[in-house]
């Protein structure tokens, strides 16, 4: 756990929430850009709902490394929404950029199960 003490912290825990955390404020930021620039109330939706299930699932992963699942379904449903959008679209902003984001941050969490369990 990323926590301050008197031994050393161990800051690739620090990293993983890190990036975790940032993941979903950008999913939440590119709802609400949908939102403006198409007047899509699904991307505001499904950007503010996945986005705070990823927040919920950081939060719950730094408090117990058991609840990694959260943030691998959240990311996974990312990739299930964004990678069709941007392979119909070829657009880079905002669905190219989230499609690599979520196959990250999907990676990078599923290599962390492996070492959890």
């Amino acid at each position: 756990m990323c926590t301050i003490s008197t031994s050393p912290i161990d800051f690739s825990d620090c990293m993983d929430v890190a990036i975790a955390f940032f993941y979903g404020v950008l999913i939440i930021i590119f709802g609400f850009i949908g939102y403006y620039q198409a007047d899509s109330k699904a991307s505001l939706i499904a950007g503010a709902s996945v986005g705070t299930l990823e927040l919920i699932g950081t939060y719950l992963f730094f408090n117990n490394r058991a609840n990694i699942w959260i943030v691998l379904i959240a990311s996974g449903l990312m990739c299930f929404i964004m990678i069709p959008r941007f392979l119909a679209s070829g657009s880079v902003f905002p669905s190219g950029l989230m499609s690599l984001l979520s196959v990250g941050v999907l990676l990078r969490f599923l290599y962390l199960g492996t070492l959890y369990y």
